[in-house]
């Protein structure tokens, strides 16, 4: 063991559960980029935050697939390689760390990657150790990119999911209102308990109920909001 190792497997943070938190890579990682240079800069950024995930004794690491312009790649199946790529890198690099690829919400600037189940299915099925990559569902991102319709939100949202993974790959669910219409692509988060959120709340209601997974709530605290969760999650 590295003496640096041997410190933080001794600190607070080896005292908490691995399922407590979710660890969230920088947003400005970006493996999908098609510069050779800004490529092995991200990639080495995933290393080091894979190797601190599994040192300060954590399971989850949460990425962002990245973003692209429309004339980056000739054929995005050479973008979703480069990204399958980099995941299998890491995950050969560190043990004990589970990949999560997180819903996004497209862009009207730039072609944001994982703004579809279809694309994160693509990325996955060129990941050689499957069983240490998840998924997190973005409640927020979800809505904002129209990723089902908007009727029945939570039902059909799920009923996607599972046309491309099984439900034992969520791991992760980002409980987030979104400040901005459906279909807007554009990522605002809003507070869930006595906000302005377009989503309807019982909708997000029955995510929590349907999915029995982890939830983040990268939102404003609001005096309350938690325990409705909680009181949700009964």
């Amino acid at each position: 063991m590295r003496p640096y190792e041997e410190i933080y497997q001794k600190s607070v943070l080896n005292n908490v559960s691995s399922d407590q938190f979710i660890v969230h890579a920088p947003y400005n990682m970006n493996i999908s980029n098609y510069q050779y240079h800004i490529n092995q800069w991200a990639r080495a950024r995933f290393l080091y935050e894979a190797h601190c995930t599994r040192v300060c004794g954590q399971k989850y690491l949460n990425i962002h697939c990245g973003s692209v312009h429309k004339t980056d790649w000739k054929d995005m199946n050479d973008c979703y390689k480069q990204i399958a790529d980099n995941i299998n890198f890491v995950l050969n690099m560190v043990p004990d760390v589970t990949i999560l690829l997180e819903t996004m919400c497209n862009s009207k600037s730039v072609h944001i990657v994982g703004s579809s189940f279809e694309e994160l299915a693509q990325i996955y099925e060129m990941v050689k150790q499957k069983e240490r990559v998840g998924i997190t569902i973005d409640s927020a991102h979800c809505w904002e990119g129209a990723f089902v319709p908007e009727q029945n939100y939570a039902e059909n949202l799920l009923s996607s999911f599972q046309k491309h993974f099984k439900m034992e790959k969520l791991k992760c669910l980002h409980l987030n209102n979104s400040l901005t219409p459906y279909g807007s692509n554009n990522d605002r988060h809003e507070a869930i308990k006595d906000g302005k959120g377009t989503i309807p709340n019982e909708e997000l209601k029955k995510l929590v109920q349907m999915t029995k997974c982890a939830i983040v709530m990268e939102i404003a605290v609001v005096e309350g909001q938690i325990e409705l969760v909680r009181e949700w999650a009964q």
